[in-house]
């Protein structure tokens, strides 16, 4: 009776499962047939139009950067003029008449011929008083009725800012000069082939500036809103002949409402041509048309010498008349888009160049991007029949074998006042067994009812080990960064080590550039990693400033360059304001400084979408050479409502919720910056109105130097191995140990000049057998290495009695802190050099350890 009564009852769970599931099977089919079919061939017809539209809007884009790029160098022109011109007027009135006078005479003696030229070391190069490096200008001056005061003023500001200009722009453009119409010169161009001779040297008496046809372009005749301009940019293409291409860019410069001349740049077009047509989108090409509609480049035309005939195929390849008559079509206002030519053929992506007043075009064969928008409509529909075939073949078993009937058993267990182990029903036995979701949720629930009597004593446990998880993760913070520090130390000092060896070894003035550029970069990046580092300090309150002589002015001037490229992008206004009254140096922490004035002014830009960016910096005096240095940074962006201010100072605050997701960023920033303010003996305040924009004002106490301070270079190898101070270490036999293949190609090339013999070993084991077998005249030793570490090594070396046991050893590390000192002194190590490696830091280092334990080798 029993038994028949259990296969009843197996029976109706077996029907009830199956019903369960057939009926849930049914209704994924009807919806199946019903929405996804219908689903899929709308999504289908969808996607073909979004697809066909982003496309559109990918080349709109496309041709909207393609434009933004063809027209930077000529921005980047307008702006160096722009910023020139700025300095020029702030440096006009600065200086004294008996200055003036004796910078001119100095500057730009007269000539037998009763000209004035500029002396040859302006070009050829000289260090001024603050040890400043001038060079690549030359000058030429033969105005009709002499130089009257403020002629004389205004040709000594015009050489500044143009020989300050001129090495900013080195690279960028070909040199940036002022004329008048008083037949005056100024011009820096370092890497011109003719040294500037003409206007130094060649030119006579009788030459006149003013018969050259660019000077038309700047007079308020031809240029009565006294705008940028470029000449002779529209029939260019037309008449190459194997020549360089040039056009001049200038700015009309008017005192007192009175014209008086203009900035001027030279620009090289070849290259400019070549990467304005380089990388066209795919299936079409880029081309260049003027304001006439005259095509002014394509690729067609860049290697090939240009002929009517060429440029006729080139119209007749792609209609260009029509496609000029289309675009002449659309509003000026439109600057950048996309357009459908008349025939159909072509997609037309056009942007506007405000500079040369040019279209960029990337033309496309519109029957390409058709064939691929069908093709993948191909794809959808396949995926989508077959989704909806999958649906029904995979829905009986997902819902009916793996759902419905192992949820029924568990349901009919566990569902009672007081279940019995679950390992005691046979009906879970498949279910407990299973490793999908469904045996899981079976397993949890048996170890819930076994483990609920435990569950307070496992809490108690739990909060200790979190406890000691918490004491251990404070510690491990600590060799976190140590291990960090190291790690990027490492290719650091690889990449700081070659930049430098290159820099004094290359006879390239590019390639000494390039590599003093690396290298100024990698020390950036040192000083962040050592701002990284120091964060656990500012919170102990043991950060300590590291104070030096610094030029304000310089530091605000390269801070105004830094951001420039950033508010250029968003297109607004970075000016800066100069006290008069700042002292030419103050003692301060420049890294700090420049670290809170970088954070104020990056902040202005990131919250201002358009409108401008002004510094202010000026100087309050105190007492006797002490004063308040105060930097204020104010925009015109979205601002900060009143109950806001008060909260942005605290560590991963911002104003709002959607201030973080519009901007992005931690919030740090302005807590560290006032951080570092407070410390500096000042502070950080805000003032604000939401819509109308924000003012920050950084004050800190300072002290001006009592005079200028002239900051050496650091020496090259070659330099350091002639001082007679490290004579002790030429012709030495050396054991390098190191296990960074790079860090040894950098020390090698630092001792190069010493004339030493190096032996390489990758590992502390490596490093004893060497010295066991050969004789040397001391190691230097990395600290950590696989195999076995130069701690290690060195005990060992230290210990083990043989006749090479006292030779000095060098550390070398990439941890840089107290302890790892000690702990190299501790091992044995005569002295610490950590890294990046300088070379005088490597020489300083064996100099030391010879010292300290002196050695003849067996």
């Amino acid at each position: 009776m029993g038994t028949d009564t259990a296969k009843a009852s197996h029976a109706a769970e077996r029907d009830t499962g199956t019903s369960i599931a057939w009926t849930m099977l049914a209704v994924i089919l009807l919806t199946s047939l019903v929405v996804s079919g219908s689903g899929v061939i709308l999504a289908a017809l969808a996607f073909r139009t979004d697809l066909e539209n982003q496309q559109l809007v990918q080349l709109e884009d496309y041709a909207s950067e393609r434009g933004r790029r063809n027209g930077a160098l000529f921005d980047t022109v307008q702006r160096a003029h722009a910023t020139t011109i700025e300095r020029f007027e702030n440096r006009i009135d600065a200086l004294s008449d008996a200055e003036i006078e004796a910078q001119f005479n100095a500057l730009f003696p007269l000539r037998e011929d009763g000209t004035r030229r500029s002396r040859d070391d302006l070009f050829d190069g000289y260090h001024d008083s603050l040890g400043n490096h001038h060079f690549g200008v030359g000058a030429y001056f033969n105005p009709a009725d002499g130089w009257s005061a403020a002629d004389r003023r205004r040709l000594v500001s015009a050489y500044q800012v143009i020989d300050s200009a001129g090495q900013s722009l080195t690279g960028l453009v070909d040199n940036i000069y002022f004329f008048t119409f008083d037949n005056e010169l100024v011009i820096s161009a370092a890497g011109r082939e003719d040294r500037l001779a003409f206007y130094r040297q060649d030119a006579t008496a009788d030459f006149d500036l003013n018969a050259a046809d660019f000077v038309e372009l700047v007079t308020p005749e031809l240029n009565p809103a006294r705008d940028f301009v470029c000449g002779e940019l529209t029939q260019l293409i037309y008449v190459r002949d194997g020549q360089s291409l040039t056009t001049g860019c200038f700015t009309p410069y008017d005192q007192a409402g009175a014209p008086v001349g203009a900035f001027g740049t030279t620009i090289q077009l070849n290259a400019y041509f070549e990467a304005a047509m380089a990388d066209p989108p795919p299936h079409g090409e880029n081309l260049l048309i003027d304001q006439f509609g005259n095509l002014i480049a394509h690729p067609d035309l860049i290697h090939d010498r240009v002929t009517e005939g060429l440029i006729d195929a080139i119209y007749a390849r792609y209609d260009l008349t029509r496609i000029i008559d289309t675009l002449a079509a659309e509003p000026e206002s439109r600057s950048t888009g996309t357009l459908i030519s008349e025939d159909g053929r072509w997609v037309i992506a056009f942007s506007r160049m405000a500079g040369p007043d040019w279209l960029s075009i990337s033309l496309v064969d519109r029957s390409i991007l058709l064939r691929e928008v069908a093709s993948r409509m191909v794809i959808i529909l396949v995926l989508g029949v077959l989704g909806v075939v999958l649906q029904a073949i995979l829905a009986y078993t997902i819902l009916f074998r793996r759902v419905v009937r192992p949820l029924a058993a568990l349901t009919r267990h566990f569902g009672t006042a007081r279940p019995k182990p679950a390992r005691e029903n046979p009906a879970l036995d498949d279910v407990l067994n299973n490793t999908n979701e469904i045996g899981t949720l079976a397993r949890t629930l048996e170890d819930q009812r076994r483990s609920s009597e435990q569950t307070f004593d496992q809490l108690e446990a739990r909060v200790a080990e979190r406890t000691r998880e918490l004491e251990d993760a404070n510690r491990a913070k600590s060799v976190f960064l140590a291990n960090m520090s190291h790690e990027i130390r490492t290719p650091l000092n690889g990449i700081l080590g070659l930049a430098q060896a290159l820099r004094t070894s290359s006879k390239s003035r590019r390639n000494q550039e390039q590599a003093r550029m690396i290298e100024e970069s990698g020390t950036t990046l040192t000083q962040l990693l050592n701002d990284l580092l120091d964060m656990s300090k500012i919170e102990a309150g043991k950060m300590e400033l590291a104070l030096q002589p610094t030029e304000p002015v310089a530091l605000l001037e390269n801070m105004q360059t830094l951001f420039e490229g950033a508010a250029a992008a968003k297109q607004l206004t970075l000016s800066l304001d100069l006290d008069p009254a700042l002292p030419p140096q103050l003692l301060v922490d420049p890294l700090r400084l420049g670290q809170c004035v970088s954070n104020l002014v990056s902040n202005a830009i990131k919250f201002t979408p358009a409108g401008s960016v002004r510094v202010r910096a000026s100087w309050k005096p105190q007492a006797t050479r002490a004063g308040v240095l105060e930097i204020a940074v104010a925009d015109t962006g979205i601002g900060i409502a009143e109950d806001k201010l008060q909260t942005l100072f605290a560590p991963f605050s911002q104003a709002d919720a959607l201030t973080s997701s519009r901007f992005g960023g931690t919030g740090l920033g302005l807590s560290i910056a006032r951080d570092l303010a407070r410390l500096m003996g000042g502070d950080i305040t805000a003032s604000s109105e939401p819509g109308k924009g924000s003012e920050f004002i950084l004050t800190l106490a300072a002290q001006a130097t009592a005079e200028a301070q002239v900051r050496l270079p650091d020496r090259s190898p070659d330099e350091l191995a002639k001082d007679p101070v490290y004579a002790s270490l030429r012709d030495r036999r050396i054991l390098l140990v190191e296990d960074n293949f790079i860090n040894r190609e950098v020390a090698r090339a630092f001792l190069k000049p010493l004339n030493v013999t190096i032996v390489e070993a990758e590992n502390g084991q490596a490093a004893l057998d060497t010295l066991s077998q050969q004789a040397f005249d001391m190691v230097l030793m990395d600290v950590r290495m696989p195999v076995m570490d130069g701690l290690e090594a060195t005990r060992r070396l230290r210990e083990s009695g043989a006749d090479w046991s006292e030779i000095p050893v060098a550390a070398l590390t990439a941890n840089a802190s107290e302890q790892e000192a000690d702990a190299c002194f501790d091992a044995g190590m005569d002295s610490f050099a950590s890294k990046p490696l300088k070379p005088a830091i490597l020489f300083d280092a064996m100099r030391r350890a010879c010292e300290r334990r002196p050695y003849q080798p067996v």
